[in-house]
């Protein structure tokens, strides 16, 4: 599509979603399988891996439109997103 259209890609974020909150011990359910897990929202190494889970998504939607031709753009919500959209627009002028 990128090839004979214009397609710019917008993945919109919360920056609350960044960073595990420090809630405990809390169960958590997979989607998909329906398996429920405990998660100790206090643990160092959980709260990295989590990080580089939101890191990783990021960089994948980032990298899944550069190789389409598409062009893309991340907002997190709360943003200005009028300013960010123009910023983006002047960039591609």
């Amino acid at each position: 599509a990128a090839k004979r259209n214009d397609v710019i890609g917008v993945q919109m974020y919360d920056k609350k979603d960044k960073q595990l909150p420090k809630v405990g011990l809390i169960q958590i359910e997979d989607p998909e399988t329906g398996q429920k897990v405990w998660l100790d929202t206090n643990d160092t190494e959980s709260r990295i891996r989590y990080n580089q889970q939101f890191t990783r998504i990021l960089n994948e939607a980032k990298q899944t439109f550069k190789n389409a031709g598409a062009d893309f753009m991340q907002l997190a919500t709360g943003e200005d997103y009028v300013k960010s959209l123009k910023e983006f627009f002047i960039r591609r002028a």
